[in-house]
């Protein structure tokens, strides 16, 4: 008896065809890890940007707290957004804190309502009370869901709209 007829060699096409599917699961799912981690990386950038957004209106109350109660605003948007700059800076004579004060919000709120936005949709409320400032930004984050971010004390939002809350005292 010839006994290599039994012996098998090589290949089936069943165990390619198995073995093409299960790579192409494996391949989907680095694809779907990809995407997420992209969409995170983004929502990660304007959380990143909108902190340095709210830093940067903090140092500019701490640096005129004469003028902290003219930094209350809400909202700030393009709908309700300073109207011009009066030009002032801080060392110029003549120039008052209120007058610093919009100024400052003038040129801060460029960076979320101008063309080129760094936090899409932005928007921004601060709050002056007593010796407590609450500086809270707002912006559209699509495919955001709900997720720790959304909580911004009793703000009602979007499911696409994501927000960032400090206080500090002066």
């Amino acid at each position: 008896m010839d006994e290599s007829k039994n012996k098998q060699t090589g290949l089936t096409l069943v165990e390619i065809l198995i073995s093409l599917i299960v790579l192409s699961v494996g391949l989907l799912g680095i694809a779907g890890m990809q995407a997420t981690g992209l969409r995170n990386n983004h929502a990660a950038y304007s959380k990143m940007q909108a902190t340095n957004l709210a830093m940067d209106m903090a140092d500019r109350i701490r640096s005129n707290p004469a003028g902290a109660a003219s930094y209350a605003v809400n909202p700030l948007d393009a709908a309700n957004q300073p109207a011009a700059d009066p030009g002032c800076i801080a060392t110029a004579a003549g120039c008052s804190p209120s007058n610093l004060a919009q100024t400052d919000l003038y040129q801060w709120s460029r960076s979320f309502i101008a063309n080129n936005p760094v936090i899409p949709d932005g928007s921004a409320s601060i709050a002056v009370n007593n010796d407590i400032v609450t500086i809270t930004l707002f912006w559209r984050e699509p495919n955001f869901g709900n997720i720790d971010l959304q909580n911004c004390g009793d703000a009602a939002l979007a499911d696409d709209m994501a927000c960032f809350q400090i206080s500090f005292a002066l």
